[in-house]
């Protein structure tokens, strides 16, 4: 079988992602696609709409076949890291053909192949550039712009930013996956407005915390039905708010060293967070007392849920460890078959056959936080990776 892998989050999914998918297979002409996917929280910091194991189902109802969780270490943490964990996923499962991923700018595969190739001189003309002022990817994409010639707002571009780094990790690796570019399709990552029928994700987000119904009509049927189920349940959506009493205790609560050794956390910084904590009265506050001219609003951001979530310190050579099974169809059961055959990772169907490590213990720690702003009291359970299975969520 020839398979392609999409890198996502689908927070939530919506008729942008399966076009996507729907264009994945004709251009690559794959017999499958599987995703790997972030769990419970997502790469921009803070909890995503819906659970993993109803995003998984929603993905599968929406055209792809087989739905992994891209561990909470890789899924919370900046564009390059988010990128190697999973790509080397991907390689390490021995079945991925087809990365296909999507972008702002026509020609991007073109624009990232310069980039590369200019690579050790970007870092060098990097060297001199960086001032304790200016967030890196700002310094970054001038730099690029400075090596070669191309123009810094295109690779501040979401998606063209993203694209980039699977590209970085696809020749680091030297990796036989071939890419595959896709122009993305509709609003822009951050557009509030839709257009040409397609939403993004972002105002998606926006119109279901406003209780505007219209976010509807921009899901598949199927993916739609799923919703409408979790949210019946109390499991969607689940917002950032939902959290505030409960971060913000936790950071009052605990000396500001419990926090040095976090992912990420630059020196000195969990100082700041801690004290900032004491004044904030949410989290969007305390995200924003705590932003500075040298860290970007999105790094704060994760670097507040590290905090919460306990995320080791592992580095930016960290690998992924296993391959978690969230959902799949048939066909995806197929691709799951053979990807037992050719996987170096061991392959997570049954949590309780797996011997946990630091990457997986951070999944369960995640999942077991995550539930704790549940509008049902039923859900807020600890223990839920090791009681529900993607057999439970087979479409």
């Amino acid at each position: 079988m020839k398979i392609a892998g999409i890198i996502a989050e689908y927070n939530p999914f919506h008729t942008g992602h399966a076009y996507h998918i729907a264009q994945t297979r004709a251009l690559s002409g794959a017999d499958g696609v599987a995703v790997m996917m972030s769990g419970n929280f997502v790469q921009r910091g803070g909890p995503a709409i819906a659970d993993k194991w109803t995003r998984a189902r929603s993905a599968v109802a929406g055209g792809a076949d087989l739905v992994m969780e891209l561990p909470t270490y890789f899924a919370q943490a900046p564009a390059q890291l988010f990128a190697a964990g999973a790509i080397a996923s991907f390689m390490q499962s021995g079945v991925i053909d087809v990365l296909s991923f999507g972008a702002e700018t026509p020609g991007f595969l073109e624009i990232a192949e310069a980039v590369i190739e200019r690579e050790w001189f970007i870092e060098e003309r990097l060297r001199e550039m960086l001032t304790p002022g200016e967030p890196y990817p700002i310094t970054y994409a001038k730099a690029v712009e400075a090596e070669c010639g191309i123009e810094a707002g295109i690779l501040s571009a979401p998606n063209n930013m993203l694209a980039l780094e699977y590209m970085k990790a696809l020749a680091h690796e030297r990796s036989s996956i071939e890419p595959l570019c896709i122009e993305r399709a509709g609003a822009g990552y951050h557009e509030v407005q839709a257009k040409d029928g397609f939403a993004s994700a972002t105002a998606l987000r926006k119109k279901i915390a406003e209780g505007d119904a219209s976010w509807e009509q921009y899901m598949p049927e199927p993916v739609l039905n799923i919703y409408k189920e979790a949210k019946a349940h109390g499991k969607f959506p689940v917002t950032e708010k939902m959290f505030d009493t409960a971060l913000l205790s936790f950071l009052r609560a605990l000396p500001a060293e419990q926090f040095a050794c976090v992912s990420d956390m630059p020196d000195g910084f969990e100082n700041r967070i801690v004290q900032m904590a004491k004044q904030a009265t949410s989290i969007e506050a305390l995200c924003a007392l705590c932003s500075t001219k040298h860290y970007t609003a999105a790094r704060v951001r994760r670097l507040i849920w590290a905090c919460f979530l306990g995320l080791p310190q592992l580095g930016y050579d960290a690998a992924p460890t296993y391959i978690r099974v969230l959902a799949f169809n048939e066909k995806g059961r197929a691709i799951l078959k053979e990807m037992k055959e050719t996987s170096v990772l061991p392959i997570i169907v049954k949590t309780a056959d797996y011997e946990a490590d630091a990457l997986f213990n951070a999944d369960v720690r995640a999942t077991d936080l995550y539930f704790t702003s549940s509008q049902n009291a039923e859900n807020r359970r600890g223990g839920l990776d090791y009681i529900l299975s993607p057999e439970a969520v087979l479409m």
